[in-house]
């Protein structure tokens, strides 16, 4: 089960930078860099929040009305659960900055692999039907990511 490292540091909800980790031995992987607090909302969600809801897949689609693109809660949740269920490795969530205006300087410096270089989530436009339509699963995607990566 992923590890929240750092949850009461600063004190939450709290804005800023987070990132999820997977790691297995002397392997380090960064799954993804995420944000909270860059809108303003009449109810703040801190980067603790967003790694919950993250690794309990809270949201499949976002784009209303339509509803066919895969949410990142969802796309880096199954993540998570494909490296720890089916890779062995122990993943785990951390604050690593109070500004969310940071978000591309630590996409840049961890490169993520559900990430490109400007934060857009490499599955963020791919729409569900496309997905069904061609029998591929989130997991199947994170899958050839991760044997991408182990390759390169």
């Amino acid at each position: 089960m992923a590890v929240f490292e750092n949850p009461n540091s600063p004190q939450q909800p709290h804005k800023g930078i987070y990132v999820w980790y997977a790691t297995k031995g002397n392997s380090k992987i960064t799954i993804y860099v995420g944000r909270a607090g860059f809108q303003k909302t009449c109810l703040p969600k801190g980067t603790l929040f967003r790694g919950i809801s993250e690794l309990q897949r809270c949201i499949f689609t976002s784009n209303s009305p339509g509803y066919n693109i895969l949410d990142t809660d969802f796309i880096v949740g199954t993540a998570i659960r494909y490296f720890e269920d089916k890779r062995g490795y122990q993943c785990y969530w951390k604050h690593i900055d109070d500004d969310p205006r940071n978000e591309r300087k630590f996409v840049l410096e961890e490169k993520p692999i559900l990430q490109d270089n400007t934060g857009l989530t490499q599955m963020d436009s791919m729409p569900i039907q496309l997905l069904v339509s061609n029998c591929v699963s989130p997991v199947l995607i994170i899958r050839k990511l991760f044997t991408d990566l182990t390759m390169s």
